[in-house]
């Protein structure tokens, strides 16, 4: 992305067509980018190739990067264009709220079904029930 940006203006268009002309519809020219910058594209919802990285996607990234790289909150919502504070900060993920979020989706995992009414911790019991057990025993097959 910062070679889009090379000699433009804040208020400039980041992809644009060599006429300088913005490009609006930018699916097309997102792929071809995210192909040159290594990243494999994948199989859309409708059977057609698309970026393997969503572009909206670098707001979180460029928000959280510039922060690593020192940047005070005001220089990166100037540079990412953010006007409020709650804005900014629904972009940049901090570590902290990054591991809440993954331990917010693990607790939603454990409490899913299974099809048969057991949740992941009764799976686990009935797996521990199970190792004590003493095996069934093996009748050979008569032909």
């Amino acid at each position: 992305m910062s070679a889009c940006i090379v000699g433009k203006h804040p208020g400039d268009y980041v992809l644009t067509r060599l006429n300088g002309k913005p490009i609006r519809d930018f699916r097309e020219t997102w792929l071809k980018i995210t192909k040159a910058a290594g990243i494999a594209p994948k199989i859309g919802k409708t059977g057609e190739l698309v970026a393997g990285v969503k572009f909206h996607n670098s707001r979180n990234t460029a928000a959280t990067r510039m922060i690593e790289a020192g940047l005070s909150e005001v220089e990166a919502m100037q540079r990412g264009g953010w006007k409020t504070r709650s804005i900014f900060e629904h972009y940049h993920i901090t570590q902290e709220k990054a591991q809440q979020e993954a331990a917010r989706k693990m607790e939603a995992r454990s409490k899913l079904s299974f099809g048969n009414s057991f949740g992941a911790q009764e799976m686990g019991q009935i797996d521990a029930r199970a190792e004590t057990m003493m095996p069934l025993p093996v009748t050979p097959l008569v032909s």
